[in-house]
């Protein structure tokens, strides 16, 4: 058996049993505070403890040692605010459930929410998955490509989680830029050169985006994004203000097929970074990376980000919004045993 199975539109689709409709307080180490949501009827709903806010420490801030006589060493420790939740999902149901009208095995899935606030102003946001791995019952001295055993006759299988994350930014201001940034080797300087005589010199090289487009993350380049404000420098470095998108540990390639039916439908997945215009109309502004219905769909929806992008606007210096494609595989079994 194979698992092609992809999480795609999380934005709109799959958090619909939020936060179980009611967490345990054993999720948070504070009192849980209750949050709104909008209900299958379109009304708002209360559901209690479903928002976690809490300070913890988070390690080191930083430490240095004055080798020098007399010298000393001193150590700052950090805090962090933690804003989070929990979705619990069933989105391998074996009936059929109001949205994805699936008819598989019944799944338990959690993702946690965290949002994490430094006091350096940099913001950081963590997605957890835990739950119950999809699984089935392999025969005696079944050996599946397409699985890793995680107990006797009990075999998981390969399966991505990917996620798309919209972020609209507004950096001192409404009209923002986005930096492509990456790391390479001192260009047209061999190794023993006046510019590179020890063989190991290398730059950064910056790049303006200049239309609406997706964009691949090369690791061999170290690449990185910075969304600035062309109209505000930092008052040290006289560099554009702005916060650098880090997303190395999360850029995950999505394992379909171009042609595939989860790439047809979800082309947010072929790119680790999109920027497109923001266009507002009178239902809103360009908010669903894959559009807004996406289990009625076969191939990809005019209203999505892939369609969106041909429209090759200027996106320098104007009302942006990007879509951060990040995510995991799963090829190893859980440490732990959990039950529904």
């Amino acid at each position: 058996m194979s698992c092609r199975s992809a999480v795609i539109a999380l934005a709109r689709y799959i958090i619909w049993y939020v936060s179980t409709l009611e967490q345990s307080q054993q999720t948070c180490s504070m009192e849980a505070q209750p949050g709104a949501f909008v209900a299958h009827s379109g009304s708002a709903m209360i559901i209690k403890n479903v928002i976690c806010i809490h300070e913890e420490d988070a390690g080191v801030l930083w430490k240095h040692t004055d080798y020098r006589p007399g010298g000393r060493s001193q150590t700052v420790r950090r805090r962090r605010l933690v804003v989070s939740m929990v979705c619990t999902l069933a989105n391998y149901g074996r009936e059929t459930t109001p949205i994805f009208f699936l008819n598989v095995l019944t799944i338990c899935v959690e993702y946690i929410w965290n949002y994490l606030f430094y006091q350096d102003g940099s913001i950081e946001f963590e997605i957890r998955l835990t739950g119950i791995l999809q699984v089935y019952v392999a025969g005696d001295d079944e050996h599946s490509k397409f699985g890793t055993t995680v107990a006797p006759n009990i075999n998981a299988h390969y399966h991505q989680h990917l996620f798309s994350i919209r972020v609209d930014p507004m950096i001192d201001g409404l009209h923002n830029s986005v930096v492509e940034t990456d790391i390479i080797p001192l260009p047209d300087a061999p190794t023993g050169s006046p510019q590179n005589f020890a063989g190991n010199s290398f730059i950064t090289q910056d790049t303006v985006l200049k239309t609406e487009s997706g964009r691949p993350y090369d690791y061999q380049k170290e690449r990185r994004w910075s969304i600035v404000n062309p109209a505000r420098k930092h008052y040290s470095s006289g560099k554009d203000v702005g916060y650098i998108v880090g997303i190395k540990g999360g850029a995950t390639p999505v394992m379909s097929r171009p042609d595939g039916w989860a790439i047809r439908r979800a082309k947010f997945l072929t790119n680790a970074m999109w920027v497109c215009r923001e266009v507002e109309g009178p239902k809103g502004g360009r908010m669903w990376p894959a559009g807004k219905y996406v289990p009625q769909t076969r191939d990809e929806p005019d209203d999505s980000v892939g369609k969106w992008v041909q429209g090759k606007k200027d996106i320098e210096n104007e009302d942006i919004v990007l879509f951060l494609t990040i995510g995991t595989n799963f090829f190893r079994p859980r440490r732990t045993t959990l039950q529904c």
